[in-house]
């Protein structure tokens, strides 16, 4: 004989909801007037400064025109500063949504959409060489002939700091204190 559970057709948010009574609205939180306050807070969790941060938006503002996802929620602002949140330090959607007080599906709208249109933005920046440059500048080094250039980073194990907060220094991923050092190497010419 098979019982059926009256709560088995709802999610377990609906059930721990139910059983608590706490309702099912959020409240979203202006998190970036909160943090422009406080700058080096601000570029932890960003990688921007706010003055540099105000200037995206300047210009990712007429690719939003269209954006209409998650605009009554927050402001361009916020939805600019949790995508630069979850690119630079990769929390969850639900931490997300804990921190900006929407709902995850929201979080992952606007992520998806604002990565999109800030993708756009930078990459007028970024400037490949095309085909005559590649093949005059191919070939330059015996060692490596097919190379043009060579980006690598490590991170160098250090004593833990005493003077300087060590979260700063402290790796969660390699569980130790460390520098990170980023070198590019590219060949120079001098076209005449």
């Amino acid at each position: 004989m098979r019982f059926v559970l009256p709560h088995v057709n709802l999610t377990i948010r609906n059930r721990i909801l139910e059983i608590e009574g706490i309702p099912h609205t959020y409240e979203a939180r202006d998190v970036f007037s909160v943090l422009q306050n406080r700058p080096f807070d601000f570029w932890i969790l960003s990688g921007e400064s706010p003055r540099s941060f105000q200037e995206l938006v300047l210009a990712i503002t007429p690719r939003t025109v269209g954006f209409r996802y998650g605009v009554r929620f927050m402001t361009l602002e916020n939805r600019l500063l949790m995508t630069l949140i979850w690119l630079r330090q990769y929390p969850t959607y639900s931490m997300l949504s804990q921190y900006f007080g929407i709902s995850v599906p929201t979080v992952c709208t606007i992520i998806k959409k604002m990565w999109v249109i800030l993708w756009e933005e930078v990459a007028r920046t970024i400037v490949w060489p095309d085909v005559d440059t590649w093949h005059r500048r191919n070939g330059k080094w015996p060692e490596m002939p097919n190379v043009l250039g060579c980006i690598d980073g490590t991170s160098h194990e250090i004593l833990v700091p005493q003077t300087e907060p060590q979260e700063e220094f402290y790796s969660g991923h390699r569980k130790f204190h460390c520098i990170h050092t980023q070198v590019q190497v590219c060949q120079v010419y001098v076209e005449l």
